[in-house]
Order: structure tokens, then C-alpha cells, then sequence
């Protein structure tokens, strides 16, 4: 039966041209993942516990605000309930969008452009973002954290279209970055007494991976360079010296250059940078004029999307959109917009892979794992290792190493090394 299915299977590995993401990126990961699993992550319990206890404090002085504004109570936590205290009762805007039953919509986004206009709806979506910390991460994290006060999450392999590794029980790829909560909550993951934790990020590799992919020459020097990117973008798209580039100008470039990652449309970026539509258009068209390599990257991908019926990365890793040649305007710009994405954060997702095989190898091969170093954790574009007091500045020199030189681009990879005894607070380490 085993023969059989390998037969089966192995034939459509070299079908699909899938033999180098099999046996060079994902087989090698899987006695990675399986020693992270085991070895768990020590949670301070207690650190959860009173964060829990003060963000429900807070929740309940957010809730009696809301209803001594609006007159009445009403469950915060029913959207329909909040779209017809908002959209009916308060009448905050009279057009609004509707959700597939007809109720109104009280997603995120839209929220979040009404929060300037009433302060009930900016604290709604602080109610929200409470409620989600304790319901999504600490809540989880304390039911979970065993005898021993660790975690074994499971880590998902192929829990993604575009290879990203994901995990569950509980999820901890997704904690918060932008929240308020963010460090709180990232204190309560701590080290082992003797050991620090070391944060090993690469620094805007989704950026760096797309000047490598598109070929686009003047993104790529300006990584060489060592340039700041997002002030090299807001000069040129403001088209004013890198000297005037303002700090708001900056976080416009910024804002673009992820958006270009992500196939973001002028809508999406007059709303997230506050300017208008026609501005949004212009800046964009002279992104592409300025980065032009950019521009014919992406029409290329889209174009290649459709007449394959799939994209794939450098490493050879696809994502099938089948049919894609007919599919309607709004489901084809989706898929354009996934398309988009996919090989750089596919390419983004097996240099990860590729490094963790290869560091965990490393401490292997130097007796190190499981007494002296080991990863325990990985999150966004961060590898976390728990490392030895008397063996940190070797060992985190050789990891550094691997990360940026273990698969080579056009472009610089960098990875920035911070340390703790906590994840919440971290300093800079270069060893």
C-alpha cells in the first residue's frame, strides 16, 4: 500500500517540478519542528493572570463609557447589535455596508474609518481589541501551559497556501505586534534561569526579497547601499531630496512598499495614508516610473497566473488558482493580488525553512541541542532560540551567519540579534 501511494505521489512531485521544495526545504524541517514541539516554550503564569486582570479593568471602564454615551446598554461584543447602535441609533453615517443577511457591517476596517469622526467608535474597537488578547492568546496560553510551565504548541508545516509555517494550541505565529498589549503580553514568554532568549529577525526581507525576484536595479542598490527604503521611496514618489523626506512622508513610503508586496490598490492606499484618490494614483504611477522593474514584474506574474493557472516561487514551491483565466473582475483582482504576493512570500517562507534546518543542524553538529541551545520558537520573519549564558556570543554568531548567508540573493539579507529574559523585553546584541 506504502509503495503504492509513493509511486502515486512521487510521480506527481516530478510533474509538478516539486522535488527541490520537498527534499531540500520541507524534509529537512520536520525533526526541526518535532524538537521545538517537545521542547516547549516556559511561560510565567502569573505574568498572564494580572494582565488578564487589568485588561478586563480596563474593558469594563471602556464599556460603561460607551453606554453612558450612547444612553442604553447593548452587547458590545453582537456586530449586529453595535452596526444598529452606530448606524441607526447614533446615525454616524447614513450609507453604509451591509453583510450578507443585511445587517451592517462593523468590520474592522470600516471602524476604523469612522474612529476620528466619534470617539464611541474608536472605543469600540479598543473594546474589541481587549477582548481579542484575552480570548485569543492569554486565555489559550493558560489553559495550555502544562506542569512544568511550558507550552508545546504544534507547528504546522503546510498550514498555508504560500508555505509559511502557522501553529495551534495554541497559535503563536500570530501574536500581536502593533497592540498596546504587545510587550505585555510577550513578557510572560521567559527563558530558562541560565539561558536568554535570542530573537533573530530579518530585517525587511519581504522588501529585500522583492528588489531580488522583480530584478528591479534600483530597488536592489538600494539595498546594497544600505539605504533607509521607505525615505528612498517618499523622495521618489514626492520626487523632493532624501534630506527633506519628513517623518510622515516616510511612513507613506512605507506604507506603498508593503502595499506593492501585497498588490494594494490606490482605494486601499488613499485610505491607509490618508490622502485622496487622485494623489494615491499619482504616487503610485511614479513608483512604477521610478521602479520600473517593479511594475513589469508584477504584470508579468498576473499575466503568467492566468494563462498557467498557477504562480511559484524561486524555489520551485506553486500556488494553483484554478480556472483563473474565468473567473469574474472582483475574484480576478483577488487572485491578481495573491498571485502577487505569493513568490515573495513563498521565497520569504523557505529561507526561513532553509535557516532553522541548517541552525538546528549546527547545534547538532556542536553537541549543543537540547542542554545548551535550542529554537524554540518562530514568529513572522523572528527565529527564537533559548541559549546559554556562557555560550551566547559564539553560538549567536554562528547563527547569525547561517540566516544571512544560508541562501544567497542579489540583495544583502540582515538579521538583527536581540536578547532577554523575556521576549517583552529584548535589547540589541551584536556579538
Amino acid at each position: 500500500m506504502i509503495e503504492a501511494l509513493f509511486k502515486v505521489l512521487y510521480s506527481k512531485l516530478k510533474e509538478y517540478k516539486l522535488e527541490n521544495v520537498f527534499y531540500d526545504v520541507e524534509m529537512p524541517l520536520i525533526p526541526v519542528l518535532a524538537a521545538m514541539e517537545l521542547q516547549g516554550i516556559s511561560i510565567h503564569k502569573k505574568t498572564l493572570s494580572e494582565l488578564r486582570i487589568k485588561i478586563q479593568k480596563e474593558t469594563e471602564v471602556i464599556s460603561k463609557e460607551i453606554f453612558t454615551e450612547v444612553g442604553e446598554e447593548f452587547n458590545i461584543s453582537s456586530p449586529k447589535q453595535v452596526g444598529e447602535m452606530l448606524f441607526e441609533k447614533l446615525n454616524i453615517r447614513k450609507k453604509g455596508k451591509k453583510t450578507k443577511t443585511g445587517a451592517h457591517s462593523t468590520a474592522e476596517n470600516i471602524l476604523s474609518e469612522l474612529k476620528e469622526k466619534n470617539p464611541i467608535v474608536r472605543r469600540i474597537l479598543e473594546y474589541r481589541e481587549n477582548t481579542k488578547v484575552v480570548s485569543t492568546y492569554i486565555d489559550p496560553l493558560l489553559e495550555l501551559t502544562e506542569k512544568n510551565n511550558k507550552i508545546h504548541t504544534t507547528f504546522l508545516q503546510t498550514g498555508t497556501a504560500t508555505g509559511r509555517i502557522s501553529s495551534e494550541r495554541p497559535t503563536l505565529q500570530n501574536i500581536p505586534q502593533e497592540s498596546k498589549w504587545a510587550l505585555p503580553l510577550r513578557k510572560a514568554f521567559v527563558a530558562t534561569e541560565g539561558f536568554k532568549l535570542v530573537s533573530f529577525d530579518y530585517s525587511q526581507l519581504e522588501l529585500r526579497l522583492l528588489a531580488h525576484i522583480s530584478g528591479d536595479e534600483e530597488l536592489k542598490k538600494t539595498f546594497i547601499r544600505g539605504d533607509d527604503v521607505h525615505a528612498i521611496t517618499a523622495s521618489r514618489i514626492l520626487n523632493i531630496p532624501e534630506s527633506s523626506v519628513t517623518k510622515e512622508a516616510r511612513r507613506m513610503g512605507k506604507i506603498l512598499n508593503f502595499g506593492i508586496v501585497y498588490g494594494m490598490g490606490p482605494r486601499a492606499f488613499a485610505k491607509t495614508s490618508n490622502i485622496t484618490l487622485d494623489e494615491a494614483r499619482r504616487f503610485i504611477n511614479e513608483y512604477f516610473r521610478r521602479f520600473p522593474g517593479v511594475k513589469k514584474w508584477r504584470e508579468t506574474t498576473a499575466t503568467n497566473t492566468k494563462t498557467l493557472g498557477y504562480v511559484e516561487d524561486e524555489v520551485g514551491r506553486r500556488r494553483w488558482f484554478s480556472n483563473a483565466n474565468k473567473w469574474g473582475a472582483r475574484a480576478a483582482a483577488e487572485m491578481e493580488r495573491a498571485a502577487i504576493n505569493m513568490p515573495v512570500q513563498g521565497l520569504e517562507a523557505d529561507i526561513l525553512k532553509i535557516t532553522m534546518a541548517k541552525s538546528h543542524s549546527l547545534l547538532g553538529k556542536r553537541g549543543l541541542f537540547p542542554k545548551k541551545a535550542s529554537m524554540i520558537l518562530t514568529i513572522h520573519d523572528e527565529l527564537i532560540f533559548e541559549i546559554a549564558d556562557d555560550i551566547l556570543e559564539e553560538t549567536s554568531r554562528e547563527i547569525k551567519k547561517i540566516a544571512e548567508e544560508g541562501y544567497p540573493i542579489s540583495v544583502p539579507l540582515v538579521v538583527e540579534i536581540k536578547t532577554g529574559r523575556n521576549l517583552g523585553e529584548m535589547e540589541e546584541f551584536k556579538p
